[in-house]
């Protein structure tokens, strides 16, 4: 019996992004979207970058780093379908990993 599996990778850039498309990810994470303490201010992406370097991309996108309830809203202006994060789920104010739009 054959399983689907869905394929997850994570890109920082569009070289990643070409390297996770050749490896068959149906689904790739783009990250730091905000800003979360691991990453400078400079690697911060924000919804115009996101949406620039994300746009012909045929793969799902996430977004990932540095979402919180401030920015959370702002999601809805990207490309993104899903959004992961950590910060919310250890501080047991969502109880899924992901969300959906």
């Amino acid at each position: 019996m054959r399983k689907k599996f869905h394929i997850i990778g994570s890109a920082h850039n569009q070289i990643e992004y070409s390297v996770k498309a050749r490896q068959g990810c149906s689904t790739i994470m783009l990250s730091p979207i905000f800003y979360n303490k691991k990453y400078t201010q400079n690697n911060i992406l924000g919804v115009l970058k996101f949406n620039l370097i994300s746009q012909y991309w045929r793969a799902k996108i996430c977004a990932l780093g540095g979402v919180n309830l401030n920015n959370f809203n702002k999601i809805k202006m990207t490309r993104a379908t899903s959004v992961a994060f950590i910060t919310l789920i250890k501080k047991g104010i969502i109880k899924k990993p992901t969300y959906y739009f």
